[in-house]
């Protein structure tokens, strides 16, 4: 399972978006070495309900939500607040003026990385259009 996957040591400065879960969570080579080098696992709030979202629709539904239920107890949830909300109004809105619109919960997940200046781990391309966010895919 995902535990034997991710190993945490202290310290690390990285949000970690769903799709590199996932993958890590079906054994991907490139993003199950990835966690194993994270020392710490952070993810956004909003990440979690998109897992949860997925593990309930998909057909291994009951061994998708006890994976989900595993990672969520070796890792730290980055939860929104005021700042969170500031900084997905100001992402939107340059997005918007922009041109280049991303889904509501990638700007999300955009606005913590943003917030706590912490690099984005994921494999959508489109978060290259938010400004002032890092971003590493593995």
């Amino acid at each position: 399972m995902a535990a034997k996957l991710l190993i945490m040591i202290v310290g690390s400065n990285c949000l970690i978006d769903t799709n590199s879960i996932i993958r890590a969570l079906d054994n991907s080579p490139a993003e199950s070495e990835g966690f194993a080098k994270l020392q710490i696992i952070n993810i956004p709030f909003f990440v979690i309900g998109e897992l949860l979202y997925g593990a309930y629709k998909s057909s291994r539904k009951e061994k998708n939500l006890q994976s989900v239920t595993n990672l969520i107890k070796i890792s730290i949830i980055i939860y929104p607040d005021f700042t969170t909300a500031d900084c997905y109004g100001q992402i939107k809105a340059q997005l918007k003026t922009n041109g280049t619109p991303i889904p509501n919960n990638d700007i999300w997940i955009a606005a913590q990385a943003k917030q706590f200046d912490m690099t984005l781990i994921t494999n959508d391309k489109h978060f290259q259009y938010v400004e002032g966010i890092k971003l590493v895919s593995w």
